[in-house]
């Protein structure tokens, strides 16, 4: 029997709160989902149904980052948030090295390409996604 799904409100750097669920074998390889800024994460419903993945992943739905921020400055701050965001998001899952897997559109790959600007080099495994 897979363990029980969890979900987690992650507190942003600004305090925004992230949705974040997670489903599957916290000891297995590390799949990091990461919607469109225009879904949301019930577009990865059939994968954190499925028992093979369950199985052999553990899957994280990670909510695409709002802020609490000044619109004045948040042009700015925007990338080093979605990094910091990001790292939270897998400080208070406790896991290290994820795969990121974005869909769709490309403001996800915004966020990837903050990780790499602002975490270090080894911050990800892997990158894949799907247009």
């Amino acid at each position: 029997m897979p363990p029980t799904p969890t979900s987690q409100l992650v507190p942003s750097r600004d305090g925004a709160p992230i949705y974040t669920d997670a489903a599957g074998d916290p000891t297995k390889p590390c799949l990091v989902f990461v919607h469109d800024f225009t879904l949301s994460g019930a577009v990865f419903d059939n994968l954190f149904g499925n028992p093979k993945l369950i199985a052999n992943f553990y899957l994280i739905r990670y909510a695409w980052p709002r802020t609490k921020c000044d619109a004045r400055i948040v042009g700015r701050l925007f990338s080093e948030i979605f990094a910091e965001d990001f790292k939270a998001m897998m400080h208070a899952f406790r896991i290290e090295k994820p795969i990121y897997v974005g869909c769709f559109g490309g403001t996800y790959c915004i966020i990837v390409y903050d990780i790499a600007s602002h975490l270090p080099k080894d911050t990800l495994a892997g990158v894949c996604w799907n247009y």
